[in-house]
């Protein structure tokens, strides 16, 4: 069991200068499987570009008594991983849930 933060940046609230500010959920997290869907057993990419706002990773992680898949959005030469959680896009650490 891993107790880990994430950032939900959908529904947040604006600093007076107009930053995002990001509610933070604490996590536990129960369990962790690497489930790789068809795709990624075939070394293909989910879109031609290998870019996208919600790409499907290879990562599972259980809250409670529920798996989540954990989402990539990726643009340029870097990813934010997330997952959705009661409608929620809750924007985690990889390397806090991957031992």
């Amino acid at each position: 069991m891993i107790e880990i933060i994430g950032r939900n940046y959908k529904d947040c609230g604006r600093s007076p200068a107009g930053f995002p500010i990001p509610e933070t959920i604490r996590l536990v997290v129960d369990g962790y499987k690497h489930e790789p869907l068809w795709y990624h057993k075939r070394n293909l990419m989910q879109t031609a570009t290998g870019y996208g706002g919600r790409l499907v990773t290879e990562h599972m992680i259980c809250i409670g008594k529920r798996w989540h898949r954990i989402y990539c959005s990726c643009f340029s030469n870097s990813g934010t991983n997330y997952i959705i959680k009661n409608g929620k896009h809750i924007v985690i650490d990889l390397d806090d849930v991957v031992c």
